[in-house]
């Protein structure tokens, strides 16, 4: 270590416009007082520890200096901050003391107990750091000093007498920003992450929860979430909005097919009890509401309600006939049910190898098809035994009319008028 002195006029005046490294040590602690070792060990300072820094402030004060490094370790991050140089200190590693290995903590009396011919300079530290590592941790100290001084010798004049950066302005070390990233023409700070075990939605709902931990930004500030989170939102918005937009444009069909909001809506009476059936079976499975559920449980509200028409087509042709209305329903669930379960366990079974999701590729479809299974497994459930009845219930008491508006039709309402 260097011993600071006050600069002499002609020193100051032999000094000037070259570099000059001021090396201060950090104040006194237990152990320097002890004369133990200290080297990684974090001690604080003793009251004259403290006391002796704050001498040191006084000592250099009126200096002013490019830069000030110290090392991370309390007793000289407290040594410069009571010298007054706290702020605008550096912490460096390679100013990190000396590493004694299994000798620290020990006075020299101490290693001397257990080698007694052990010299520091010939025989070194056991388990701690060579001489070769520390002369390479001081040059890189040096080297990081020498290059703010070559900043500092830059010249700023084209002509006349040379004019340096030192001569104009003060140079020290300093943070700033790494890269500026634009988007839009504003500037952004992106936050990335990729996802491991893990699904897009889970983690899409993890980020709303944390931003809303954070609360609202400060003003002029904007959060947005990109990359795959948006597209997937829009994507689930939009199979929601077709999933209504089907079961509207199916209740207008089957009303203008069946000429009856009635039958129209006892086929719609299905959804419900496929929906069910979705979600029971993605939950059953640890499976995710995603993308690929939402089509399968599309699918298997096409299936389930072709099945509900066909039921209800022949249900409605007995009660044309003649037949009660509970007979009608017995009547189509009886005649139609071998195809009903054959459609079914087609689908049922054809889907089951998509859903076991044995390789990479087929766990990415397994949403799809384990939805399908279970919503028509509802569904015809539905279908076969609680389909009927309601039927029976509704179309009790309604009376069959031809909603033919032709005069010469036998079976319309019109036809005694023409």
């Amino acid at each position: 270590m260097k011993q600071i002195s006050p600069q002499k006029p002609s020193e100051a005046k032999l000094l000037k416009g070259l570099q000059v490294i001021y090396l201060a040590r950090h104040g006194e602690t237990a152990w320097s007082l002890s004369g133990q070792h200290t080297g990684r060990t974090d001690l604080p300072l003793t009251k004259r520890g403290e006391c002796n820094a704050r001498l040191l402030g006084d000592r250099l004060r009126g200096l002013g200096f490019a830069c000030v490094f110290t090392s991370p370790l309390q007793r000289a991050r407290r040594t410069c901050e009571l010298a007054g140089f706290g702020p605008g200190a550096e912490l460096d590693p390679d100013l990190t003391e000396w590493n004694y290995g299994d000798y620290e903590g020990l006075s020299t009396p101490d290693i001397h107990l257990r080698r007694p011919d052990w010299e520091m300079f010939r025989d070194g530290f056991p388990g701690g750091e060579s001489f070769d590592q520390i002369g390479a941790r001081a040059d890189r100290v040096v080297n990081r000093v020498r290059s703010i001084d070559d900043v500092k010798g830059l010249r700023v004049s084209g002509d006349g007498p040379p004019t340096l950066l030192r001569d104009v302005a003060s140079v020290q070390y300093g943070t700033t920003v790494g890269e500026v990233d634009r988007y839009d023409s504003q500037r952004v700070v992106s936050l990335t992450a990729n996802l491991h075990d893990e699904y897009l939605g889970d983690a899409a709902k993890h980020v709303r929860q944390a931003l809303q931990r954070v609360g609202n930004p400060p003003r002029g500030v904007t959060v947005a979430v990109r990359g795959q989170i948006p597209p997937l939102l829009e994507t689930v918005s939009g199979l929601r909005t077709g999933l209504l937009l089907s079961m509207v444009v199916i209740f207008l069909l089957l009303t203008f097919n069946f000429q009856s909001l009635r039958i129209a809506s006892i086929v719609l009476l299905t959804v419900p009890a496929v929906l069910c059936g979705v979600l029971a079976m993605l939950v059953i499975t640890h499976t995710t509401l995603n993308v690929q559920s939402f089509m399968g449980a599309i699918m298997a509200v096409g299936v389930a309600v072709a099945n509900a028409i066909l039921l209800l087509t022949f249900a409605e042709f007995s009660r044309k006939n003649g037949a009660p209305s509970a007979e009608a329903a017995v009547e189509g669930g009886h005649n139609r049910s071998r195809a009903i379960l054959m459609t079914a366990a087609a689908m049922i079974f054809g889907m089951i190898p998509m859903a076991l999701g044995l390789t990479e590729s087929g766990k990415q479809a397994a949403p799809l098809a384990r939805a399908v299974i279970g919503g028509l497994m509802a569904a015809t459930i539905s279908t076969l035994f609680i389909l009927p009845s309601i039927y029976a219930i509704i179309m009790g008491h309604a009376r069959f009319r031809s909603p033919s508006l032709n005069p010469y039709d036998p079976e319309s309402r019109y036809h005694e008028n023409a």
